[in-house]
């Protein structure tokens, strides 16, 4: 009775030939840079909003204190006398 040549198609007992190993560690550093890049970014947009967030409240202190009477009086100094 003649032996099959078929390749045996469950894996080896370690679960992977050596060249899979290599590609499995190669895609694993490829999703951990991914992720990375994700995680820089997600950081930098949070930073950025908040930075943008302080600029606005900063502007907007800024505009009230120079709309506030004291401060249009500050700017206009003293009143001439008129007599």
């Amino acid at each position: 009775m003649p032996v099959s040549k078929n390749k045996p198609i469950t894996l080896s007992p370690e679960g992977s030939t050596p060249e899979s190993a290599s590609n499995t560690i190669a895609e694993q550093e490829e999703f951990r840079q991914h992720l990375r890049c994700l995680a820089v970014s997600a950081v930098q947009v949070l930073l950025e909003q908040v930075m943008r967030e302080e600029l606005d409240e900063s502007h907007r202190s800024l505009l009230g204190r120079m709309h506030s009477p004291s401060a249009v009086a500050i700017a206009m100094g003293p009143l001439p006398a008129t007599w």
